[in-house]
């Protein structure tokens, strides 16, 4: 299970993301993204993804210069990659790539010298 925030400075607004995976052994779990209403100072249940049993889920950076946000969920059969945006109102979540990893369990982004990198870490069984 983990939690993660996500602001959207170019777009006044932030995302709270949940992802999880259920206690048996169906390999099942969701995502869920909540999107920050600075009107109301709240957070809104916004979009629920149905997942393979969500492990974690990791922010990714602005590209360089690009402005744009994304995230990364690990599940228990890959890595998604999304493109994260709010247009009125709305969240948006585009699938940009998938990982085929088995076995994800965190994932980590960072910068090194100019450039981006993402990091995921897999148990072998």
């Amino acid at each position: 299970m983990d939690v993660e925030f996500m602001a959207l400075p170019s777009q006044n607004a932030g995302i709270l993301v949940f992802a999880g995976h259920f206690g048996d052994d169906s390999a099942r779990g969701e995502c869920r993204a909540f999107l920050w209403e600075s009107e109301k100072r709240r957070f809104v249940l916004s979009k629920v993804l149905a997942t393979s049993g969500a492990y974690d889920v990791e922010a990714l950076v602005p590209m360089q210069g690009s402005g744009k946000v994304g995230m990364v969920l690990v599940l228990e059969d890959r890595a998604d990659v999304y493109d994260v945006s709010v247009e009125e109102g709305m969240l948006g979540l585009q699938l940009q790539q998938q990982l085929l990893e088995n076995h994800g369990r965190d994932a980590e982004s960072f910068s090194l010298h100019g450039r981006e990198y993402l990091a995921l870490a897999c148990f072998r069984s």
